[in-house]
């Protein structure tokens, strides 16, 4: 399919991409509708994403905070009715406050030191930002970051009481090398670690299930298989190349 390798129009890439997750979904025995696409538009334009956007995608990620401010503030994207801005990269202290006046979404929560300062520069007049706690997939693999157990039941329990975050989920990254097989039992695990730190922390976890951004272009089976509920696919929809 042409749209998967990041050729044709924007609305036959975008067509492509859903293709492949509702196949995926039927495959691992899930409803299609169970799997949502985020379009990760880092190196992307203006015009790139508005293209995005009349094919009828509506949520986007970026992972560089300088980037994703820029985006947010260009007149072209900012007047674009149910865009939403996710932010997906590991985010430096000196940076919180210009994302956290700007997201709608934070997928990389790893730490207690960042979940502070979320709370103090979100403004209470905002919608709550919805957040991610990011964990470990593979404590082997040095190049990700993510919570490791301990860090994630403190984050866990304070995300159930905060007042300026709303918590919605888990996200991981799996390592670049590893075989399906090995990704399938990473994730599978990594759900499941999820599932236990919601059911224990979350006040709704009776009636509310969590979600779980997991699964990148070269991992969708896998992830899809596992229970992620949103994948972050950038090359797929936008190409190689970042097009202004």
């Amino acid at each position: 399919m042409s749209g998967v390798n990041g050729a044709g129009t924007a609305a036959e890439r975008l067509a492509s991409v859903k293709h492949l997750v509702d196949e995926s979904s039927r495959s691992a025995g899930r409803q299609p509708n169970d799997v949502r696409v985020l379009a990760v538009s880092k190196t992307h334009g203006a015009t790139a994403i508005a293209a995005m956007y009349e094919a009828g995608q509506r949520a986007f990620g970026e992972n560089y905070a300088q980037e994703f401010v820029a985006k947010c503030d260009d007149p072209k994207l900012a007047s674009l009715p149910g865009l939403t801005w996710h932010f997906i990269g590991h985010l430096q202290s000196n940076k919180v406050r210009d994302v956290a006046l700007r997201a709608h979404a934070l997928h990389s929560l790893d730490r207690l030191s960042l979940l502070d300062a979320l709370e103090k520069h979100r403004p209470p007049a905002l919608p709550k930002l919805e957040v991610f706690l990011q964990l470990e997939v593979d404590a082997q693999d040095e190049n990700k970051h993510g919570a490791t157990a301990e860090v994630a039941a403190r984050l866990a329990e304070r995300l159930a009481r905060s007042d300026r975050l709303h918590w919605v989920g888990f996200m991981g990254m799996g390592p670049a090398d590893a075989d399906d097989e090995r990704l399938r039992v990473l994730y599978e695990r990594f759900v499941q670690q999820g599932k236990s730190l919601w059911k224990a922390h979350h006040p709704d976890a009776a009636t509310l299930s969590p979600a779980f951004s997991l699964g990148m272009s070269g991992d969708l089976g896998p992830a899809i298989a596992a229970g992620s509920t949103l994948v972050r696919v950038g090359t797929a929809l936008f190409g190689a190349r970042g097009q202004r």
